[in-house]
């Protein structure tokens, strides 16, 4: 069976990694630990250069044989990572994730050399893990309307104002418009983990793949990993 580490930003992170990801590679053979990023007993978040590398750099290092991934949010990443400056000056969602996941493959290939690396692969959610709940406003809306058709529909009309035409990945990063806050000035009450994994459960994988094409990107490259030995 192939193992993968999943280094995550936070317990949200944890969360839907164990609940949405983990029954689903599963069938491929492939068996992923989720270690929050950080000491342990520690909340996560902070997602600066020190913590990052230190973990991506000891889980490669303790671990031959183990493949190593991240799941850390564009939104909140600290200015000290690799190519985040930089990102954050571009306008298109899709190269600022490219640039800095490459920055920090490049910075990590420095530290471990040409072989450690191939089983390194980072993952920056665009732009945090509530974009992906916008893969499907009606359910979201359902769930947080506590069950008044009235508030669903008010809710809903508000989400899809949000979204348009766009990606749910499109959804950007201020501190006024990152996902979750957007979501939190509408349903006052939103909170991550108690709200964000049942409505990630209620959407499902196969849904949230469809709307979040580079999210989808990531789960196609864990699942080769069957192929790997």
């Amino acid at each position: 069976m192939t193992r993968v580490i999943i280094i995550c930003e936070g317990p949200t992170e944890r969360d839907f990694v164990k609940k949405i990801i983990v029954p689903h590679l599963l069938g491929f053979g492939i068996n992923i630990s989720s270690p929050i990023i950080g000491k342990p007993g520690k909340k996560g978040g902070d997602i600066r250069n020190e913590r990052v590398f230190g973990d991506i750099i000891n889980f490669l290092q303790n671990d031959r044989t183990a493949f190593c991934t991240t799941f850390f949010d564009f939104y909140g990443m600290k200015s000290d990572i690799p190519g985040r400056v930089d990102a954050g000056s571009k306008n298109d969602y899709k190269e600022k994730k490219r640039i800095v996941e490459y920055a920090i493959f490049e910075a990590v290939k420095k530290m471990v050399g040409d072989t450690v690396i191939r089983r390194f692969k980072p993952y920056v959610q665009m732009y945090e893990f509530e974009g992906l709940l916008f893969s499907n406003t009606k359910k979201m809306s359902s769930r947080l309307s506590d069950g008044d058709k009235r508030v669903e529909q008010e809710i809903q009309s508000k989400f899809e104002e949000i979204l348009k035409i766009k990606s749910p990945e499109e959804i950007n990063d201020s501190k006024e418009t990152a996902p979750s806050k957007r979501i939190e000035k509408i349903v006052s009450n939103y909170a991550k983990i108690t709200s964000g994994i049942p409505l990630a459960e209620d959407i499902g994988l196969k849904e949230i793949r469809e709307k979040c094409l580079l999210f989808n990107d990531w789960i196609k490259w864990l699942e080769s990993l069957s192929q790997k030995e």
